[in-house]
């Protein structure tokens, strides 16, 4: 029986004992290739690029030389991606320690660093594929096995503790464990399409402290702050502020982005279960795109969230310092997308085994089909006339908020920011490709009673495909016909998205676009 995490939690100020648990091999193998000085560097890049968007660590207290070598590994082989000279060398590192951490995630005193090691290590083989892809995939599984073990998704007693700085640590990367797991879990439910391993209401904890919060570096600094917070009530419990948002479409004032996001990815997966409902079950043709009549409900909650975002956010998007409200408003507009036009994957019921595969089946289902499904099931055809020009003329300014900003999937050093925007960008991408093969190749409107057809619905189609142009790099602008602007469009794909290479999804994902 595992102990729960309040009996068996090491602080970040007492790491000394965790080495016992740690492969040995492991470290050894890791100090003899890299020095001190690699090392550092490549946490470096760790905290730079990577943990804006998975904030899982402690980083003012986070010390490599007292941490778990697990820990430490696990971060170098994520930050080895963005190193050319050693990024081969990621693969063996990521071997490695996938060999040396299951013993200590099972045992009976494993450390919340090892459970925050293996979240990177699911994370990193989700998202480069090759051989690592089903071990972490069956990693994540036993990863929910263990936080329900030993309770991690419990509010802990010690939550309460709210003067005590090393107590605030320990509480928040339990905390922070928590909802990256949740977070990896949506993301592979909605990109993937994998069958949700949790549910939101297992999480019983507050939301995520505030990022300037978790970003102070001292005690003192700590305190006051955290008095400050504390007298204008900037506490709010996960599951109430999600109710709040479905059930009467507020939000809490001064969440953090990553509350923010946590509140996001459960209205996201119920987007895609609703998806999922109406394209397999068989429904009324007249109820098939809300079969739940929750569609209202879930946009009013996405409505609701939209007063979260900075105004730097709607106005200027990412900056190339990314953050996590950069991962939040690239998931809300995805979420948007998806609550008005089924992502056929998802409608599919298709899950693959490698990322490769998924994305693959991703590109084939996007190509229009005159294949009309039976029952009245008409949503889980990809045929995108079957959606109206005002659903579409909706959606489209999500679409435009991933083109606008295509330049922003890399970071200031030429590499990627992260994979999960690349597949966002992706999936948008091929959302746009079909409006404009429908745009382009001639919409099939139904005709009036005289036999023509709606002008207005002409006009707005050729209007969705001017928008989506508008954002299209092109050389020469004025060689670009109507004829071509499909063909162009798919060459600015590829384009884009084969220079996103640090991970796996943009090498695949570009040779999705030779339709």
């Amino acid at each position: 029986m595992l102990k729960s995490f309040s009996e068996s939690y090491v602080s970040p100020q007492d790491h000394a004992d965790t080495k016992a648990i740690d492969n040995n091999f492991l470290f050894s193998y890791l100090h003899s290739q890299l020095k001190d000085d690699e090392i550092e560097s490549l946490l470096n890049q760790y905290w730079n690029i990577f943990d804006p968007v998975f904030p899982l660590i402690h980083k003012p207290t986070f010390n490599y030389k007292s941490a778990s070598c697990t820990l430490v590994s696990a971060m170098c082989t994520v930050a080895m991606l963005y190193r050319s000279d050693l990024k081969n060398f990621s693969g063996i590192l990521c071997e490695n320690t996938l060999n040396a951490i299951n013993e200590p995630l099972f045992c009976a005193n494993a450390s919340i660093q090892t459970v925050q090691a293996a979240l990177i290590l699911v994370f990193y083989g989700t998202f480069t594929d090759k051989v690592w892809y089903q071990r972490c995939r069956a990693l994540h599984s036993q990863i929910v096995a263990v936080a329900r073990e030993t309770g991690i998704f419990q509010t802990n007693p010690r939550d309460q503790c709210d003067d005590e700085w090393k107590s605030f640590i320990v509480s928040e990367e339990r905390k922070r464990v928590s909802f990256c797991l949740y977070m990896i879990d949506s993301q592979m439910a909605t990109l993937l399409n994998y069958p949700p391993s949790l549910s939101h209401y297992e999480i019983k904890h507050p939301l995520p402290c505030s990022d300037t919060l978790w970003q102070l570096e001292n005690a003192l600094l700590w305190k006051e702050k955290h008095t400050l917070e504390l007298s204008n009530g900037e506490r709010t419990s996960f599951l109430d502020a999600l109710q709040q948002a479905l059930i009467f479409g507020k939000t809490p004032k001064n969440i953090s982005s990553f509350g923010s996001l946590s509140i996001l990815l459960p209205i996201h997966i119920m987007i895609r279960n609703m998806e999922q409902y109406a394209g397999v079950l068989e429904v009324p043709k007249i109820k098939a795109n809300d079969p739940f009549s929750r569609k209202s409900q879930l946009g009013t909650a996405l409505n609701a969230l939209r007063s979260l975002i900075p105004k730097r956010g709607l106005r200027k998007g990412p900056k190339k310092s990314h953050d996590m409200w950069d991962m939040f408003v690239a998931t809300w507009n995805l979420a948007y997308i998806h609550l008005h036009v089924p992502d056929p994957i998802i409608t599919s019921g298709i899950v693959e085994v490698t990322l490769r595969a998924t994305i693959a089946t991703a590109a084939v289902l996007a190509k229009p089909s005159e294949w009309y499904p039976p029952g009245g099931t008409s949503v889980s055809s990809n045929n995108m006339h079957l959606i109206s020009s005002h659903s579409l003329s909706v959606m489209v300014s999500h679409i435009c908020y991933f083109l606008k900003f295509a330049d922003f999937l890399k970071a200031d050093g030429g590499q990627e920011r992260s994979p999960v925007f690349t597949f966002m960008f992706y999936k948008a991408g091929l959302v746009a490709w079909q409006i404009l093969h429908i745009g382009l190749s001639g919409r099939k409107l139904e005709s009036t009673q005289d036999g023509t057809k709606p002008v207005d619905e002409e006009y707005i189609m050729r209007r969705l495909v001017d928008d989506i142009m508008s954002f299209v790099e092109v050389d020469d602008p004025s060689e670009v016909h109507d004829s071509d602007e499909l063909k162009v469009f798919e060459k600015w794909m590829r384009t884009v998205l084969v220079t996103a290479d640090t991970w796996s999804v943009g090498a695949g994902a570009s040779a999705s676009f030779f339709f």
